[in-house]
């Protein structure tokens, strides 16, 4: 994936970065919230050795009382210090969790120990840490080293009392929320992502430039153009307008071939290939070429059924010379289409494609028709039409979108290329549309009957226009492009 399908994928999906966001920032302010506020108050103690005046005994004085400030922080948790500090303040808790609401901390380089208390209570927190910095003091003196007068070699001074602190130190609930803000952007892109990169399925025309494979049309999703039979239902909608750009595309692949036979078929089922191969016969005939319609889908017919012709009688019994094609032609429409359904289902499609009888039909078709046009089963689930696509002039591939993933698109290509079948084009199915389009913006409409009104000056002076009666030849007008429907499948 390029840097602009990872934009796209995070415009598309904003609104699951901004869930994201908004959940993880509102768990953790809801947490921060609800959590018992907890206080901390710290007092210092500075240790000093009293004894010697000269400079060498001051240093080497610093430098042990330096060298026992791991010590001393030890203490301070000690249970001979923490008990008298729970009997002092008759405290209602035992010397081990007492030391663990309890922080020693020497400075480095320093004689300073900081001796930091937390607890719910701001006043206890503070009642807490007074007293354990005088019972280290206390402790310290008692336990040192004496000279030769027996007073202590260490002093301890608390340079700063403890006092009750005003704000809670935890939780921190404007620095929470910004962390849970800036976390919770940071994983709603990543899943945003991270989907994008393992969601291989076709979804636009882009992510078909890696096949270097043409681009015949796109059929967008549109509630105007729904059905199977768009270029009969909805002749002047959007999507009947994508399949006659389809056609046009066709005519221009096929330019100097002569006769083209193709085979119209798709990776998977439900692509819509059937659909494809049905609207665009209609629009090829609309176009006022000569064409045959053929259901080489022997596995699962529906041209019977989407088209209202008969059934039970078509390309298979042609193909087990049962009759000839004259009998089977099924004329359709007004534009002059012919078409040929399948007929029974045989026990054996893949044969009966692959056989001579096939491949005298196709020429005998080739030489009555500007265009034959093959619905062929999918080429994934079956081998039927890799059997039959070398035989005609080329494949047309339906892609939908939103369906059909990139590796199934490509094993599709590759069985085709494996039979030396030529790929004419894509024509990606079921496209979402993405807002206004200048294309499709422009219907063509037939006129109501009736009067329409003349255009008229804004000059209130001026004499309105007389009525026009609206002609046959009047039938385009500006509309608004409206939501669109996914096309059915087939």
């Amino acid at each position: 994936m390029t840097m602009r399908d990872y934009m796209q994928a995070l415009r598309k999906q904003w609104w699951v970065v901004a869930l994201v966001t908004m959940a993880v920032t509102g768990g953790i302010l809801a947490w921060s919230m609800t959590t018992t506020p907890i206080y901390r108050s710290t007092s210092t103690l500075y240790f000093s050795l009293p004894t010697g005046t000269s400079g060498t005994d001051l240093n080497s004085g610093s430098t042990y009382t330096q060298s026992q400030m791991l010590s001393y922080a030890e203490l301070a948790t000690q249970p001979v210090v923490l008990e008298s500090v729970i009997e002092t303040l008759r405290l209602d808790t035992t010397p081990s969790k007492l030391a663990r609401t309890i922080k020693a901390e020497a400075n480095k380089d320093t004689v300073l120990l900081d001796l930091t208390v937390s607890d719910p209570s701001a006043t206890k927190a503070q009642r807490i840490a007074q007293e354990l910095a005088s019972e280290v003091r206390t402790r310290v003196v008692a336990l040192a080293p004496r000279d030769t007068a027996g007073r202590s070699t260490i002093e301890a001074t608390v340079t700063a009392d403890a006092t009750v602190p005003t704000f809670p130190s935890s939780p921190n609930t404007k620095r929470n929320g910004i962390a849970g803000l800036i976390g919770g952007l940071a994983l709603g892109i990543v899943l945003v992502l991270a989907r994008a990169r393992l969601d291989t399925r076709v979804r636009a025309s882009s992510d078909l430039n890696s096949f270097d494979t043409p681009l015949l049309g796109e059929v967008r999703r549109d509630k105007v153009g729904t059905g199977k039979v768009v270029m009969r239902d909805h002749a002047h909608s959007p999507t009947a307008e994508a399949y006659r750009r389809v056609a046009t595309n066709v005519g221009f692949v096929g330019v100097g071939q002569g006769p083209l036979v193709l085979t119209v078929t798709s990776s998977l089922p439900g692509e819509g290939k059937s659909t494809t191969a049905i609207n665009l016969a209609l629009a090829l005939a609309e176009a006022k070429k000569r064409v045959l319609l053929v259901e080489a889908d022997l596995r699962r017919p529906v041209f019977a059924a989407y088209l209202g012709l008969i059934g039970n009688a078509g390309l298979t019994t042609l193909l087990m010379g049962e009759a000839a094609v004259n009998e089977l032609i099924q004329p359709y429409g007004a534009d002059g289409l012919d078409i040929i359904t399948s007929g029974e289902i045989p026990p054996n499609p893949s044969v009966l494609l692959g056989s001579q009888q096939m491949a005298t039909f196709l020429e005998e078709a080739r030489s009555r028709y500007d265009i034959v046009i093959l619905d062929a089963a999918p080429l994934l689930p079956v081998t039927d039409t890799a059997l039959l696509a070398p035989q005609t002039s080329g494949v047309v591939l339906v892609a939908r979108a939103g369906m059909v993933h990139r590796h199934e698109f490509e094993d599709a290509l590759k069985s085709l290329d494996q039979v030396d079948a030529p790929v004419l084009g894509v024509v990606l199915n079921g496209v979402k549309s993405k807002g206004r389009s200048p294309y499709y913006s422009y219907r063509t409409r037939p006129q109501a009957s009736g009067w329409r009104r003349g255009i008229q000056r804004r000059d209130s002076t001026s004499v309105p226009a007389e009525p026009v009666r609206a002609t046959r030849s009047d039938r385009t007008m500006v509309s608004r492009r409206r939501q669109a429907d996914p096309v059915e499948g087939r």
